[in-house]
């Protein structure tokens, strides 16, 4: 039976290895889990088979890897297990310094960070743009998980070990934010389309996980103007000269909808995309967000009433 190394994952994102459990027990937490409305959330990671995450509200997140694999952490753990914890929406889209230090200097026309964003992470997810002579965008995802409580912690987590990072994550529920990265380098949410880097498309390619889910639109009962720091995550948006657009059109209702994803659409013109619109990728998210809200018409940013840092 297959055995696998356990650990968790603090919202400090120090490790805690607790041994190794058989099959039966991961089986059984994922039973416990996996039912909607269930506290706890079960995510599989995109690229190690048979390892999973369980998402917790108080900002924890439980670690099961099979034993073939080698998990941070544990002291006596089997080598030679595939070592890559690329995401699944693209390889891994790291720097070298000398290249970091090169565009360090690139000219930024918005802010690079949102005021009140938590900070997740070492803040270096990936690079230059690729095509900065192409127009800015953004692009909306959904974490397919709950809001609210401490699941933006835990989701932030979770993303990291599988570095499939966007530069901001949200919560709509409690309207915290965090940030992976500056909004001028790029992310890792997304597929590459081939041999182009859709992560790097564009001025800049400011990417939202949006804590919820692509069946359940987050915007129903969303109202922008009490949310104040999604407000200034938009004016942020637009100070990178993004425009109050879809040029690919609405996102798609469900996942069977035809999703056609223009190259010279995604290439050429700037405004907001969904997951669904990027060539080269397959998920069908944000779903029917209501184009009238998100980005909606300029309203005053305010600042944030919490402090986190």
């Amino acid at each position: 039976m297959t055995t696998f190394h356990a650990a968790v994952v603090h919202p400090d994102q120090t490790v805690t290895y607790c041994g190794t459990v058989d099959q039966g027990h991961v089986d059984a937490v994922r039973a416990l889990a996996e039912p909607e409305g269930a506290p706890r959330v079960v995510r599989d990671h995109p690229e190690q088979p048979g390892t999973l995450f369980v998402l917790r509200d108080d900002g924890e997140l439980d670690w099961y890897v099979p034993s073939e694999y080698v998990p941070f952490g544990a002291p006596d753990a089997p080598r030679g297990g595939p070592a890559r914890q690329g995401g699944a929406e693209s390889a891994l889209e790291t720097d070298t310094e000398t290249e970091r230090a090169a565009d360090s200097a690139d000219e930024v026309t918005g802010p690079d960070y949102v005021p009140g964003a938590i900070r997740f992470g070492n803040q270096m997810i990936g690079g230059a743009m690729d095509h900065p002579e192409n127009p800015a965008r953004a692009v909306w995802h959904t974490t397919e998980s709950p809001a609210g409580g401490n699941f933006i912690t835990s989701v932030a987590t979770f993303l990291m070990k599988v570095a499939s990072e966007p530069q901001v994550i949200y919560d709509p529920v409690t309207d915290r934010l965090g940030q992976f990265g500056p909004m001028s380098r790029s992310a890792r949410a997304l597929r590459n389309d081939g041999s182009r880097r859709t992560n790097r498309e564009g001025r800049v390619c400011i990417q939202v996980e949006v804590l919820g889910r692509a069946a359940r639109p987050f915007t129903q009962s969303f109202d922008p103007a009490t949310k104040p720091t999604f407000r200034s995550l938009l004016t942020a948006m637009r100070a990178h000269g993004i425009p109050d657009v879809w040029p690919a059109g609405k996102p798609v209702p469900s996942a069977t909808s035809p999703m056609p994803r223009p190259r010279p659409t995604w290439q050429g013109k700037g405004g907001h995309f969904g997951h669904c619109h990027v060539p080269g990728n397959t998920h069908w998210d944000p779903g029917a967000i209501d184009t009238s809200l998100i980005p909606g018409a300029p309203l005053a940013p305010a600042t944030p009433d919490y402090d986190e840092s």
